[in-house]
Parts: structure tokens; sequence; C-alpha cells
């Protein structure tokens, strides 16, 4: 029982920092200040709210074609707990806290291949960045843990590509596991599971492409290409 006990007391202690500095800024005076984490709550609000995928501090309130809906889908749960804004930020950040814990196991389970699992997953869970970005609403750490489970289960490829795919749903720059993956199970001779993971991972891409595509704002204004064209606005920056 002890052999069991050991890893999680380490564990548990490792968040002991990142949980202290959660509690201290539980108000959230950080709130605005990457002003992504303002889009996606903004986000999260329309699909809690039943008013869609939007960009409601938008004039017309455009479809948010910008950002894949994983993230904002999962802080909807503090808008549908708790519709009063700002009291429902506490609720926002302790949900988004919570994948800090998630993060940091799934990064032991995963660096125990290296041979020196604790120092190393240590050194993850008291970085100061992965401490402040759990208590940011950003998606940096939820899209890190898809990432690692679709790694650790690669052996499996149908639930490696789901939890590739919904990764990418939450960050879209997790379609390169598509290639990545798709790669490496080839040079290991593993054909069937390639098919099959890129069948899998393949249909969420194009779902959403085409979404965007479908739901894509009209505007050609600045405003309106910052905040729902990522593509579109770099072009029309450069252009200018």
């Amino acid at each position: 029982m002890a052999f069991h006990l050991k890893p999680v007391a380490i564990l548990s202690m490792l968040l002991v920092p990142s949980a202290w500095f959660a509690w201290c800024n539980r108000d959230m005076p950080q709130f605005g200040e990457t002003h992504d984490d303002s889009l996606y709550y903004v986000a999260a609000k329309g699909i809690a709210t039943g008013a869609g995928y939007r960009v409601l501090n938008l004039p017309a309130e455009p479809f948010q074609t910008k950002y894949p809906p994983g993230y904002p889908f999962f802080l909807s749960l503090a808008w549908r707990l708790e519709p009063q804004f700002p009291a429902n930020l506490k609720l926002a950040m302790a949900l988004n806290w919570l994948v800090f814990p998630a993060f940091v196991g799934l990064s032991y389970l995963w660096l125990r291949r290296t041979g020196r699992p604790w120092l190393s997953t240590a050194l993850v869970a008291l970085n100061p960045y992965v401490i402040l970005f759990s208590t940011y609403l950003m998606s940096e750490l939820l899209f890190g843990c898809l990432l690692l489970a679709s790694l650790l289960l690669s052996r499996r490829a149908v639930l490696a590509a789901l939890a590739g795919a919904v990764a990418y749903l939450v960050r879209t720059g997790g379609v390169a596991l598509v290639a990545s993956s798709a790669i490496c199970l080839w040079l290991e001779g593993r054909r069937k599971e390639t098919v099959q993971f890129a069948a899998v991972f393949l249909p969420f891409v194009l779902a959403w492409i085409l979404w965007a595509r479908m739901h894509q704002s009209p505007g050609t204004d600045i405003v309106t290409m910052y905040y729902t064209n990522y593509v579109g606005y770099q072009l029309l920056k450069r252009a200018s």
C-alpha cells in the first residue's frame, strides 16, 4: 500500500505552490490581461446561454471562427453553474486549476521513461509559467493534458486519435499530431493503425474547418478580422 501511496503523496506536495497561488488570486485580478482569456470567456457565455458560438461583444455578434470551441465549451460549465458575471470568475478559475493536477500527473506518467521522473515532474509542477497558466483562463494546460493523453495512448490508435482530435479542438496547433503520429505509426510498421488514426482524427479537422468557413463573418474591417479570422487578420495587417 505504501508503494502506491508514495507517488500520490509526492504529486500532492508538488501541487501545493500552484494551489496556494490560485487561492491568493481566486478573485482573478489578472482576468483580461492576455485579452485571449476574455475572448474565450465571452465565447463560453454564448455556448452556455444558447446564443451560439459567437463573439458577443462585437456588433452583429459574428460567429467565433478564430478559435476552435473546445476550451470555451469547457469554460461554459462556469456560466451554466453560475450565470452571474463577474461572480462566476472564481468558479471558472477553479475549473481551470483542476486541469493542473491532471497535467502534472500525466507529465509524470510520460516522464517515467526518462529514468528520473520525479525530478522532471517537479520541474514541470514548480515551473513559474506552468503555475501562472493554471490561474489564467487560457487553453495551454488543457491542450497539454490532451496531447500527453494522446502520446500515452499511442499503443491504442483509436483512443490516441480521439484524444488528439479533442486536443485539436482546443488548439488548432494539435493538427500536427495527424502527420507526426501517422508517420511514427507507419515507420513502426503499424499500417492498419496508421489508417485508423487518420480515419478518426481527420473528420474532426475537416468539421472545424468547414464550420468555420461556412460561418465566417463577411466583414473585412480590421476589428472583425482580428476577432474572427487569424490568417485573414495577419494578411490584412501585412498589406497595410
